[in-house]
């Protein structure tokens, strides 16, 4: 699904997801908590995971709105589940809170989210 939505509606898409990720101006990542994002905190563009409802939404801003495009299926999207994730990315997710080990994959990540870790 493909669609311009204004700052204020892509808050309250977000808030049902479980991590974001926006890049500002100079692209650079921050790790956010989609339900304590502001306006101002959307940036250029970014992504948002839902490990809960399996789906991905991602946002470019146009001018004053964002296009947004969601996927309510993540195996069919950049979240491939055998990637290995970065010890840069695993440096930052522990720092968010969440405890992942050396060598684990997006599909670690998202058992984490769901709270299915032991």
């Amino acid at each position: 699904m493909r669609a311009l939505v204004s700052p204020e509606d892509l808050l309250e898409r977000l808030k049902s997801y479980d991590l974001a990720i926006t890049y500002d101006s100079e692209l650079s990542p921050r790790l956010e908590k989609p339900s304590e994002l502001r306006a101002g905190d959307l940036g250029l563009a970014g992504i948002a995971i839902s490990a809960k409802e399996n789906s991905l939404v991602c946002w470019v801003r146009r001018e004053v709105e964002y296009e947004v495009r969601e996927s309510r299926d993540l195996t069919n999207t950049c979240l491939k589940p055998a990637f290995t994730c970065s010890p840069d990315f695993l440096s930052a997710l522990r720092a968010f809170g969440l405890p992942l080990p050396r060598g684990s994959k997006i599909s670690d990540l998202l058992v984490e989210l769901r709270g299915e870790s032991e």
